[in-house]
């Protein structure tokens, strides 16, 4: 009877040994991913509900971001066994700010206009999970120049920057 201890069955369910990694660099890893995307916990509902933290449902919308990914994470680490984060995605959340919130806000309305939005986002997920599945999206990856690739991400991290250096 072979009896393996829980951390030799973690580095045989998530290869951590097999892919040049060890428990304390993934330990470290998981800290320091967690402190770059916690802003998302504040960001996300601010946003979402214009009001700040003086709405009754911020807490609400915190709580759900903070679910929504450790939902999402948890199924990316077991599911797909890839040590990526899953959480709101800042896209969308401004999106839906500028889109629905703020002229709802301003109509006197600030819920008549979320469910349009929410479908909106629906429809755009749906269509991400279809190229997906059927391998469009990593043949649109692919197709991408490389300038392009590198780009995209400094761009998204420098509108982070300017967001922040703005509050």
């Amino acid at each position: 009877m072979n009896k393996k201890t829980f951390k030799q069955r973690l580095d045989s369910f998530f290869k951590i040994s097999e892919n040049g990694s060890s428990f304390k660099v993934e330990i470290i890893a998981g800290i320091a991913t967690f402190l770059a995307m916690s802003y998302i916990l504040t960001v996300n509902p601010n946003q979402i509900l214009y009001a700040g933290s003086a709405d009754p449902n911020w807490a609400s919308v915190f709580i759900a971001t903070a679910f929504g990914a450790v939902v999402g994470t948890i199924l990316m680490s077991l599911y797909a066994k890839m040590p990526l984060a899953q959480a709101s995605g800042m896209g969308l959340n401004a999106f839906f700010f500028v889109s629905f919130i703020v002229p709802a806000f301003t109509a006197g309305d600030p819920y008549k206009n979320y469910g349009a939005g929410l479908v909106i986002i629906l429809i755009s997920g749906l269509i991400f999970l279809i190229l997906s599945v059927t391998g469009l999206r990593s043949y649109i990856a692919k197709s991408l120049p490389d300038c392009l690739k590198k780009a995209i991400p400094a761009g998204i991290g420098l509108f982070i920057a300017f967001i922040g250096m703005q509050g």
